[in-house]
């Protein structure tokens, strides 16, 4: 075996599809751990020696995933039976911290893997952290093996490996061209990427001998030679096997397309004239070309295009617009806090994409926006008068097919591949005749956020977007996809007027080793978060800087707060209102828990305190928690025997307390998230005295841990006693941060979860005190899972019927049938065994003609 030559070729744009046997791109299989496994791909088994398949945030892969290589390496377990001709790949330094200067050792055997000797010199690594393509010409003759070491630096991915087969030598002189990864042939069209005016567009066309007799190169020539140049003139003579690359050049001083023909004359006798025709578009910046030109240009040239507005404002930026060739977004704030549906708009500035975590260029949204080195953008709205353009009609298969990137389309017969309700940042598969795909819920477009899920096909409009090569449909508002919206009662309610409570999980708060990158950022973001919601009691968990907790107490002025002193790096902690709580007493509830059940120590945190508002105080005890976390058998059983001993230390210790027992449940309600098993907190459910607050964001399907497939509500709030009667029904709610901008990245991986009490209502109003109007409360509980209570309050006596119906209407009980009540409160209570489960309205009906009617949720 003779190693002939070899070549290392860097391209910094996407790999172009061509003739390959064989192709990995690490898609199929799964490796979650460093240690030594074989793993088998598409092609066959391959050992990863120290690597896994990675698949996080700071991989770098295309499509979902590719190899990660701490300080091993990736071999094949097989021979690839045809030789190399070449062997292409896409590497980078991985994007977690210190992932820099690393650099790949590419080994081969031709004797199944006895022996292995370099394919190549050392490839030192880009220091982007963005996948790059290498490229090396080997031509290795007969069965072959490849390796990929990692020599130096820390992690790096290897993605999309490719080799080409060895090809036999004619016997005769033989032209072979090439742009990239592409063959080309004489007369093909070579376009050149768009340019500005006045700068160069570039090609190399790499040009090989593959006959055994020397290829003679008699002249290389541009029939115009006006606009375009040869920079780079090849040797006379190329020996078999031997390569060229052929560099040509463009520029213009004005905009336009311009073509010219490049004619190779050799004594390869099958094609002595060799004929490439040459083509590119110059833009002038000052110059309106269409959108469909201007989606062709590299990254950072700068274009005037115009057409009119399909989104304005709707997703907080950016905007689309689209011509009658395509569409573009334009990510400039004045530009979509300005424009309007149908406004007709010219706009100037640098192309781009938005590509928030260095993935793969070319496979975000293209867009209109500022770069490092160009943020002048400018705008003009020639025309206000709201001409509105009409979607387009077409199938998710055409969508995804990516013709439609930036333009409006509508989607007929979509069904949705999840139930629940809608919410923002989140992705929801949908399917169609034809296809199945992905529709995203902006966290800006509040009116679709909470509403129900579909259930029958329905027609939905949007832009297309597209998220490290994704196209997804994003629908703008109600109108663009018709769902009833979801109310939270008690918003005309002052703030001024409740007390709200808050639990947050704030991940790794302050840690520089975990969690968001940026801790100035998160601490902006969390304060941002705070004053927003402006609620007078925060439960927060895994709190990690104790310094950067005080900050950011020191940055909320109205605020004071403490933190747990756990042997741990996570800490829980509170913030609160001083002008709204007196403290009296806080510190670790110890008495009859286990702490291995808390976490190996994470006990509760309690806050005694009392709550004014509006002259009305209540004395409460909160109980912040942060349980036992992970999706196994033992955690399960931790999480469940803390939350038996939590209780039976309310129950016989506070059981006439106001209590707020709220947290990281680490868990769910309805059943858990370990095999579904019965939810750890059940026996909070099952008893009558306490109320789960969010229970019912969990029945509807809201998640407050926000990440990939292990979204689930596993946040919550439970109260007891007077609390459950001064607690606003319908106020709870999963927080909507859509003013963070990439929140999950930026911020924590756990929404807020929050709720409000009015302390007028409830035993404000007892039995002794007359109401000045007919008052229904909410039952109580509910849901429910065998009986629940029915309160009224009369402000005089009168009769009064109390009857159940299901949600068809038909009286399935009647429990008072023209009965006298005398003034003041009253309860009954319902006994639903006998019916099945689902949703039943009571309605309360005066002989004065005044009714009343509720919903209430019986679950067996």
């Amino acid at each position: 075996m003779r190693f002939i030559s070899f070549l290392v070729a860097i391209f910094l744009t996407l790999p172009v599809s061509g003739f390959a046997q064989l192709f990995e791109d690490f898609e199929e299989g799964s490796k979650t751990a460093y240690a030594p496994g074989v793993v088998d791909f598409s092609t066959g088994p391959w050992l990863l020696d120290d690597a896994l398949i990675g698949s996080a945030a700071g991989d770098r892969f295309h499509g979902t995933r590719s190899v990660r290589i701490r300080d091993g390496f990736l071999e094949m377990q097989f021979d690839y039976p045809d030789g190399a001709g070449t062997l292409s790949f896409w590497g980078a330094n991985s994007g977690f911290s210190g992932d820099t200067v690393g650099a790949v050792q590419i080994y081969y055997s031709s004797n199944g893997g006895e022996n292995w000797q370099p394919a190549a010199d050392q490839i030192q690594l880009t220091e982007e952290n963005k996948l790059h393509y290498y490229e090396l010409e080997l031509n290795i003759e007969g069965p072959v093996r490849f390796r990929f070491d990692k020599s130096l630096g820390n992690r790096i991915n290897i993605d999309d490996v490719r080799i080409e087969p060895y090809v036999e030598l004619f016997d005769q002189p033989t032209l072979s061209a090439k742009k990239g990864r592409e063959s080309i042939h004489t007369t093909d069209i070579i376009e050149f990427d768009p340019v500005n005016a006045g700068e160069e567009s570039t090609i190399k066309i790499r040009i090989t001998n593959h006959g055994i007799p020397n290829l003679e190169i008699t002249s290389v020539e541009l029939e115009n030679g006006q606009n375009f140049s040869v920079v780079s003139q090849p040797p006379s003579l190329l020996a078999s096997r031997e390569s060229f690359d052929l560099t040509i050049q463009f520029t213009s001083d004005i905009g336009g397309t311009f073509e010219d023909t490049l004619i190779i004359l050799t004594n390869d006798p099958d094609q002595p004239e060799f004929k490439l025709h040459l083509r590119v578009l110059s833009v002038d910046e000052h110059e309106i070309i269409s959108i469909q030109d201007a989606r062709m240009v590299p990254f950072e040239t700068r274009v005037t295009i115009s057409g009119r507005i399909t989104v304005a404002n709707e997703f907080d930026g950016p905007a689309f617009l689209q011509d009658e060739s395509a569409g573009m977004a334009v990510f400039y704030e004045p530009f979509h806090q300005n424009v309007q549906h149908g406004d007709s708009v010219i706009v100037t500035g640098p192309v781009t994409e938005f590509n928030p975590f260095g993935g793969t260029p070319g496979t975000f949204l293209r867009q209109i926006a500022a770069t490092d080195q160009d943020d002048d953008i400018s705008f003009e709205i020639i025309d206000a008068e709201s001409v509105y353009p009409e979607a387009e009609i077409i199938t998710i298969s055409e969508m995804n097919d990516g013709d439609y990137e930036s333009q409006l389309i509508s989607i007929e017969g979509v069904t949705f591949q999840a139930d629940g309700v809608f919410q923002g940042n989140q992705n929801y598969g949908i399917a169609d005749r034809t296809a199945s795909g992905e529709l995203r819920i902006d966290n800006s477009v509040n009116e679709l956020i909470g509403a129900e899920i579909p259930a029958e096909p329905v027609e939905v409009t949007g832009v297309v977007d597209r998220f490290n090569g994704t196209y997804q449909l994003k629908p703008r508002d109600n109108g663009d996809l018709q769902v009833e919206p979801y109310e939270i009662a008690g918003e005309d309610v002052p703030k001024n007027h409740t007390f709200d409570v808050v639990t947050w999980n704030i991940e790794w708060f302050g840690a520089e080793d975990n969690g968001p990158d940026d801790l100035n950022l998160q601490m902006n973001n969390v304060i941002k978060v705070i004053e927003t919601i402006n609620a007078d009691l925060y439960a927060l968990q895994e709190i990690a800087n104790t310094t950067k907790f005080f900050e950011l107490t020191k940055n909320l002025p109205d605020y004071r707060g403490f933190l747990s002193s756990y042997p741990q790096r996570q800490q829980t902690a509170y913030l609160f209102k001083s002008a709204v709580i007196d403290s009296i007493s806080s510190g670790q509830l110890l008495e009859n828990q286990n702490r291995y059940d808390w976490a190996s120590g994470r006990f509760p945190l309690f806050f005694e305190f009392d709550a004014t508002i509006r002259d009305q105080t209540r004395r409460i005890t909160s109980y912040n928690i942060h349980a036992k976390a992970f999706d196994d058998q033992e955690s399960y059983n931790r999480r469940k025997n803390a939350a038996i001993s939590l209780k039976e230390y309310f129950d016989e210790q506070k059981r006439d307390e106001n209590i707020i027992f709220l947290g990281d449940f680490n868990d769910q309600l309805n059943f858990s998230t370990y095999n579904e098993e019965e939810s750890p907190y059940h026996v909070f459910l099952d008893d009558e005295r306490y109320f789960a607050v969010t229970k019912p964001l969990e029945d509807r399907g809201f998640a407050s841990f926000l990440v990939g497939q292990f979204r689930s509500m596993i946040d919550h709030i439970i109260i007891k006693n007077d609390l459950i009667d001064y607690h606003i029904d319908g106020a709870q709610r999963v927080e909507n941060p859509h003013y963070i901008a990439s929140y999950v990245s930026t911020t924590t991986d756990h929404a807020p979860v929050w709720t409000r009490f009015n302390f007028s209502n409830g035993d404000a109003i007892s039995d002794e005190e007359i109401p000045e109007t007919f008052v229904v409360k909410p039952n109580y509980p509910n849901p429910f899972n065998s009986t629940t209570t029915l309160r009224f309050s009369l402000p005089e006596p009168a009769e009064v019927s109390l009857s159940v119906h299901d949600i068809l209407g038909q009286t399935v009980a009647i429990l008072a049938d023209n009965e006298s009540f005398s003034a003041g409160s009253h309860q009954i209570i319902f006994d639903a065994s006998g019916l099945s489960s689902g949703m039943y309205l009571y309605q309360i009906e005066l002989d004065s003609g005044h009714s009343k009617t509720k919903k209430m949720m019986f679950v067996k």
